[in-house]
């Protein structure tokens, strides 16, 4: 097989032939617990040995977890970084962020008592025990970042849809980006490019409780702009028949009623294998109408 060959059969580079639609795939966190945590990892971070306890208390507490590449120095000092983010009761306008840096053999003892500390995460997914173009691109992408002040930007753990690599969470927003670059990073991070030219990348919002909710989210982010991440903001799904979903969409900066219909489903692409033998598949979700009330 030749490198060609081999690139075509990455499951990113499949997906992009696809023109699959990121939209409706982040995935519904009320919780992220970060633990920094030494390389290598298993392809499910649960089930690292040096986080068997954290796993059951992020559990405990409705939190996805998520594996931190560890900063060198701690490391040193045997010392391990926990920031645990959460969404507020009532309606999401950002996770909360409280963070300490501990000794790593007392992880668990600790995370009931961190301590607010509000800055900006960007979680860059490198995890490439679970897919190559995350471990690849993902790395290629957080070696290239620029630093700004106040933002941390880390390599992850696995954040969902691998084939989307380079993928990308940030917080406190709660917002999933997809097929990133430097320039794209940077352009959500400084908010140079309105949310309508980025709607190609946006996965959805993790506060969002389903992928139809997602997609009208994503419709209504595109429309008001950057200004809707300062919103207070809840959807549910008010009726379901079949294939087809009604979302209303309530916030502080008005309501919207949006209907999401199921159109398909595509074969969900894995790295080294072609379509043919995929096992899986993606549901294409359309917006079919969308109206402020």
């Amino acid at each position: 097989m030749t490198t060609a060959e081999t690139l075509d059969l990455r499951c990113s580079t499949q997906a992009r032939s696809l023109a699959a639609d990121p939209l409706g795939t982040a995935v519904h966190a009320p919780a992220v617990l970060l633990v920094e945590v030494p390389l290598p990892w298993p392809a499910d971070i649960a089930d690292h040995p040096a986080l068997v306890e954290v796993a059951r208390v992020a559990k405990d507490l409705g939190a996805r977890l998520q594996g931190l590449v560890p900063d060198p120095e701690r490391a040193v000092r045997r010392e391990a970084l926990a920031v645990l983010h959460t969404a507020p009761e009532g309606p999401f306008r950002g996770y909360e962020r409280h963070a300490a840096v501990v000794p790593a053999q007392a992880l668990v003892e600790v995370l009931g008592g961190l301590a607010p500390a509000p800055a900006t995460e960007v979680l860059l997914c490198s995890h490439g025990t679970r897919d190559r173009c995350c471990g690849s691109l993902g790395t290629i992408l957080h070696s290239g970042a620029r630093s700004r002040p106040g933002v941390h930007v880390r390599r992850t753990s696995h954040l969902g849809c691998h084939r989307f690599a380079p993928t990308a969470v940030l917080l406190p927003s709660g917002t999933a980006w997809a097929w990133l670059d430097d320039a794209l990073l940077g352009a959500i991070l400084d908010r140079r490019l309105p949310p309508a030219a980025l709607a190609g990348h946006y996965r959805g919002s993790l506060a969002m409780p389903q992928g139809a909710a997602q997609v009208v989210e994503g419709a209504v982010f595109a429309a008001v702009g950057w200004d809707w991440l300062d919103h207070a903001r809840r959807a549910h799904v008010v009726a379901e028949t079949g294939d087809r979903w009604t979302v209303r969409l309530d916030s502080t900066a008005g309501t919207w009623h949006g209907v999401v219909e199921r159109t398909g489903a595509a074969p969900q692409p894995v790295c080294g294998q072609p379509l043919a033998d995929a096992t899986k598949s993606d549901d294409h979700l359309r917006l079919v109408q969308l109206e402020q009330v």
